[in-house]
């Protein structure tokens, strides 16, 4: 290695450390690799001479020198062939104590620094853990302080734990505040410097076998109630992750220092090799192949080294001089880290090719050194992280501005015609020119020019052309005074302009002037990117207004060639896109699919001004593409032809054939591009663009891959709140009907692509969990009109108001939008997930205790009831009864193309029926899961008082009425197998839909009768889950969803039956006899004979069947939640105070215990190997899932993450 530049401490550290490693030979590396031995010698040489507090202060005894010097400590103990275990035998000591120095207390530093350093004590350092990984901010390892006593209690896990085995001390990052109790991300963790009691209950660690660094133990930390001295605590509570910031840019230094002597090693072990190997008559380090690669290499390390010491440089100025920004360390620091690991690992793998066949024996040392060069890439972040990192800073590094200033999110808002600025309201918006209320009527009026006058053609227009809703063009100011659609915002919203634009249009007012429409202001905040035109555009002379021509030649309004990909998509990728367009008869084929089987599900545009505006992009003389559609529409209608292949039967399939289309190829290809191009169909921000988003973003949701589908309607959801379809508009009242009439299509199309991304959303948390990321507070858009196409109707302005007239097929989007919303209240306020309104009550409050969780469950109940009343008899779905002649199966669904007339009416509302009804259920399970967790007890401190209230009835408890309820609804579900149109759902889009919905009622039922083994309730609800898993045997040709949720349902089905089995074969414990059994048949004699026994009893013990029945739990006599709707004093709380207060809810251990036996299914399940194509039916249809196991995330609301606190 060239030592030029490095500094008289440098090289006088390294000598030191060269002359204390020389006295560990190769051999006693080897050792301690192989039989996995610390090296407790070589951190005994080190700390005798004080080299373990080379980066501390000299106050604490440390030798006062910097990170550059302790990097050079780091590389010479590396490339003196003691390699990574030599480097992490010490490395914590050098870098966990530095937050210690710098913020412990003076007790903490003079009893635990000195130790460290003479090396009496060592340590670890305790953060990572296997959930979180990298994300530290999620860190769940509590130290809860105890009240009564100065201690904290720890629970948790850590993994990777270097040198626990043999530290006596842990620097330990963990969680005083809970997660969703913080306001910030950053607050809540806190440090401590604990001691390593093994000795102590609650502290338990297990080695993790390694492939590299094996003589430095990695372990699994467990903390189970393990006490420490509220003395232990480094700075302040919840100060640390500021705290722990301190010093990572250090270990990035480190880390590259130890990574730069393992490659250096390994080169010098190679060249020597090379040299003294004779092959043909010479050595191999003359052959150019072997002396080539190691020259690479060397150049690798050696531009490396000047990266490493130059940050190492930078971060010890930086603590002196405040000029030297804080990203700018970190950039260095990390490059430094990324670079360096890189370079070991290209000299490493060099090296043991060198050596050829040598280079996998132990005596040779590289094959140490090529597992031991992992460790830098990987530990503590990996390089795909910082790769993440350096790309966010990049800009930040190369201009030398302030973060604030440097907004990559602002660039794509600003591409969108939105700029986000500080204001002091939550609120924002797209900002729109609009006349001041005060102006009078008299002055001139922005008008917006239809088609016939148009002022310019290029590829704003030519967008607009293809567009729904062409965008609001500025127009000279005529005196004619034309209706201009605009969004009236009442001034109580105090709504604050989000553009710059909205400056010179107030600059304008005060002059008693409109502003002129400026040809390009796509680089002013607030601009539209549809105003420019590219180079190579030239507008038709007849539309052109001169006004244009002269302010282009003030203006200069040509885009400069290094943005214009920016600002507007490339034509190239309105032509890939175009390549892709079938033959126009197969075309009408997919499209005829599309309305067939998805169309009804998604209602997402018009289907009349669809198959209208489709054949537009064929050219009737060359069938080539039109240029009056933009890429946004072009996008839209490749996804339903895409959509359209996933679902064609055998009879299309055949005739697609006979147009020579390969369907399963088309659809991939179709798939492959918009996914390619997605970046610049979204850059368009037109509506089209939001409903391509929500197409592709739901076929990834009902095929097995949430989690792509997840950020793909993410971008949708942000378009559209950029395009305001959020909001509410005014429509100016017209004498022209036909204007009016217009003008409502458009804005129902606009709700419509609103109240679909807004299902999805809602869906999607109350599936998998995810954060729901809109604000009802933002939102004030009306529901969709089911009467649209009815002129003489009245629109619904709120979903308070109730429907007139009879249903019609939109009827279904209107009910399934209303209950959505009630979904997410429930998400919101139940389980807390997304955005909570302002004083929105967190778990540990008051607000969340028992008594206001059964209050908000009472009102949600009563909601779901409401809103169940209100669907008209013709979107009732009844178990067993068809609602009207529908298709007999699948195969004449699919030769009826381009469905018409009563029979398809008629099906299509049974499908919207069943989506209904199983969002419906599902819903209730979602309701009344909370009050599962608790369980109604007298308060042991007063045996004297049983659990009645003063007048000497029974006092109800909760948990058995919810249960009841969350019984019913998945009963409910099962029961829709007696319905003919199962066997056809499969076909359509809904399949997924359906599966997801019967997997969570299978796993309801599950759960429930595991609570109860040996009951009525318990028969009643296998006989549920058989009926569910038949459900989704008739789904997994057409749903990967369907295939693991099976699987699943079938392993939960075999533990509870095991779990019964137990029961019954255990004596010790008598029946339950508070819970009647029914008699059996006593001439059962099979399966099918047990199934007919089990039904009898669902009917015998329905309320709604039988009234009379005392075979209900609870005898069914009180309904689920009529009680619940009442005033809190009813039979679900007591009204006497004495019994309140000898009363108490308690966690309810039969549901702990059956969640316990549940996550034993899932852990069985994600064991095992995901299902193989060859098992299904028809794999064809299948398309590869992002997450083999994604379906597991529909369980998070039994997860244990949700139960609910306890009084």
């Amino acid at each position: 290695m060239e030592l030029t530049g490095f500094t008289e401490e440098q090289l006088t550290v390294r000598d030191a450390i060269s002359a204390i490693c020389s006295n560990f030979p190769n051999t006693y590396w080897q050792e301690c690799d192989q039989n996995e031995r610390d090296p407790k010698e070589f951190h005994a040489a080190l700390a005798k001479d004080g080299w373990l507090g080379i980066a501390l202060p000299e106050e604490h005894g440390g030798a006062g020198l910097g990170i550059s010097e302790a990097t050079m400590m780091m590389q010479t103990i590396t490339q003196s062939g003691a390699g990574m275990a030599g480097a992490q035998s010490i490395h914590a000591n050098v870098y966990a104590t530095q937050p210690l120095a710098k913020f412990g207390t003076k007790k903490q530093l003079e009893e635990t620094i000195p130790k460290i350093i003479n090396g009496t004590w060592r340590t670890c350092f305790g953060v990572t853990e296997p959930n979180t990984g990298l994300d530290t901010l999620k860190l769940k390892t509590l130290a809860r302080k105890l009240a009564d006593r100065e201690v904290y209690s720890i629970s948790g896990q850590k993994i990777w734990i270097t040198c626990a085995q043999v530290a006596s001390k842990m620097i330990l990052l963990a969680r005083t505040t809970p997660l969703e109790e913080v306001k910030k991300s950053g607050q809540g963790l806190s440090m401590f410097c604990i001691d390593l009691a093994r000795s102590k209950p609650g502290l338990e660690m297990r080695k993790i076998k390694k492939m590299g660094g094996r003589a430095v133990d990695a372990n699994e930390v467990f903390f189970d109630n393990y006490e420490i001295p509220s003395s232990t605590l480094i700075g302040r509570e919840n100060d640390g992750f500021k705290i722990i910031l301190h010093g990572m840019n250090a270990e990035r230094c480190l880390l590259a220092g130890e990574a730069l002597g393992l490659g250096y090693a390994a080169l010098e072990r190679a060249a020597h090799y090379a040299s003294e190997r004779v092959v043909f008559g010479r050595p191999i380090g003359q052959n150019q192949g072997i002396a080539h690669p190691m020259a690479d290499a060397y150049m690798k390390l050696e531009a490396a080294k000047l990266a490493t010491y130059h940050a190492a440089r930078l971060y010890d100025v930086s603590k002196t001089d405040e000029s030297i920004p804080l990203h700018s360390v970190g950039v260095a620091c990390n490059s430094a880290k990324y670079l360096a690991a890189e370079a070991a690992f290209t000299a490493c793998e060099r090296a043991v090719l060198s050596h050829g066949g040598m280079g996998y024996a132990v005596e040779y040392d590289v094959e140490r050194y090529l597992r031991e060069c992992l460790v830098p890439r990987i530990a503590p972040v990996s390089r795909e992280m910082i790769l993440n990192y350096i790309s966010e800073k990049l800009s930040i590094a190369v201009s030398g501005k302030s973060p604030a200033l440097v907004n990559v999110a602002g660039a794509r808002n600003l591409r969108a015609g939105v700029d986000c600025q500080p204001a002091t309201s939550t609120h924002w918006r797209v900002y729109q020119h609009r006349d001041s209320e005060e102006e009078p009527a008299t002055k001139r009026v922005r008008t917006v020019a239809d088609n016939s006058t148009e002022t310019a053609r290029g590829p704003a227009a030519e967008e607009d052309a293809g567009s729904q809703f062409p965008r609001p063009k500025c127009s000279i100011p005529s005196d004619e005074g034309r209706t201009i659609e605009e969004r009236e915002i009442p001034v109580a919203q105090a709504w604050n302009s989000s553009s710059t634009i909205s400056l010179v249009d107030r600059a304008f007012t005060l002059h008693n002037a409109a502003p002129n429409c400026l040809p390009a202001t796509n680089a002013i905040p607030g601009g539209h990117p549809g105003e420019l035109r590219p180079d190579n555009s030239e507008p038709e002379e007849e539309s052109r207004p001169r006004m244009l021509d002269d302010l282009n030649s003030r203006s200069g309004n040509r885009l400069l060639p290094r943005l214009r990909s920016f600002t507007q998509p490339r034509r190239s990728a309105s032509a890939e896109l175009a390549m892709l367009l079938p033959s126009r008869q197969a075309a009408a084929l997919l499209v005829d699919t599309y309305f067939d089987r998805v169309h009804w599900f998604m209602l997402i545009f018009h289907q009349d001004y669809f198959r209208r505006q489709w054949p537009m992009l064929y050219n009737h003389s060359s069938g080539g593409l039109s240029n009056d559609h933009s890429i946004g529409f072009i996008s839209t209608f490749l996804m339903v032809l895409a959509i359209g292949l996933q679902y064609i039967g055998d009879h299309r399939r055949r005739l697609l054939s006979s147009y020579g289309i390969d369907a399963d190829d088309l659809k991939e290809r179709i798939f492959s591009v918009v996914r390619a191009k997605l970046l610049d169909i979204i850059s368009v921000g037109s509506l089209e663009a939001v409903q391509t988003c929500v197409l592709l973003g739901t076929y990834y949701l009902y095929h097995g891959s949430p989690r792509l589908a997840w950020p793909v309607c993410g971008c949708g959801l942000r378009i559209a709140q950029a395009l305001g379809l959020h909001r509410k508009i005014s429509i100016v009242n017209s004498e022209s009907s036909s204007v009016a009439a217009d003008v409502r299509k458009k804005n129902e199309a606009r709700k419509r692509s609103w109240w679909a991304i807004y299902e999805i959303e809602t869906f999607c948390s109350m599936t998998y969990g995810y954060p729901h990321s809109i604000r009802d507070a933002d939102c004030d858009v009306e529901p969709l009109d089911p009467s649209a196409k009815s002129e003489d109707s009245q629109s619904p302005s709120s979903f308070d108001q109730p429907l007139s007239g009879e249903a019609t097929l939109l009827s279904y989007k209107y009910y399934m939008s209303k209950l959505s919303r009630i979904t997410k209240n429930v998400l919101t306020e139940l389980y807390h997930i997304g955005p909570n309104p302002a004083g929105s009550p967190k778990l540990n409050n008051p607000a969340s205790s028992p008594q206001h969780t059964l209050k908000t469950v009472s009102q949600f109940d009563t909601r779901l009831k409401l809103w169940h009343k209100e669907i008209p008899l013709r979107l009732r779905f009844e178990s067993g009864v068809a609602m009207g002649a529908g298709y007999s199966s699948p195969d004449e669904l699919d030769r009826d193309i381009g469905g018409s007339g009563p029979t398809f009416e008629n099906h299509i509302y049974q499908l919207q029926g069943l989506a209904l009804k199983l969002g419906y259920e599902n819903a209730r399970i979602l309701v009344h899961r909370p009050l599962l967790s608790y369980k109604l007890v007298t308060k042991s401190s007063d045996p004297n008082v049983s659990s009645t209230n003063g007048s000497g009835s029974t006092q109800v408890d909760p948990y058995h009425l919810c249960l009841q309820a969350c019984h019913e609804a998945a009963i409910s579900i099962s029961d829709i197998i007696s319905n003919p149109i199962v066997d056809i759902v499969s076909a359509t889009y809904a399949a997924s839909f359906v599966s997801i919905h019967v997997f969570t009622a299978g796993v309801t039922l599950g759960i429930l009768s595991s609570i109860e083994p040996l009951t009525p309730r318990s028969r009643e609800a296998k006989v549920g889950l058989h009926r569910l898993m038949a459900i989704q045997e008739k789904l997994r040709t057409r749903s990967v969803l369907a295939v693991q949720g099976l699987e699943i349902l079938q392993r939960l089905t075999k533990l509870v039956m095991e779990k019964e089995l137990n029961t019954m074969l255990d004596l010790s414990k008598p029946m339950d006899s508070k819970l009647p059994l029914r008699e059996s048949t006593s001439n059962a004699t099979d399966g099918s004979d047990y199934l007919q026994d089990a039904q009898l009893a669902t009917r015998q013990n329905d309320p709604a069947s039988n009234p009379t029945s005392s075979g209900s739990f609870m005898h069914a006599a009180v309904s689920v939640i009529p009680e619940m709707a009442m005033p809190v004093t009813g039979p679900f709380e007591p009204d006497d105070t004495t019994t309140d207060n000898c009363l108490q809810y308690i966690e309810n251990p039969a549901l702990s215990e059956a969640l316990y036996d549940f996550d034993q299914a899932l852990l069985s399940h994600s064991s095992q190997c995901p299902p193989r194509s060859e098992d299904l039916h028809d794999s064809s249809f299948l398309p590869p899932p992002d997450d083999e196991f994604a379906i597991l995330e529909q369980t998070w609301i039994w997860g244990w993450d949700n139960l609910p606190p306890y009084e």
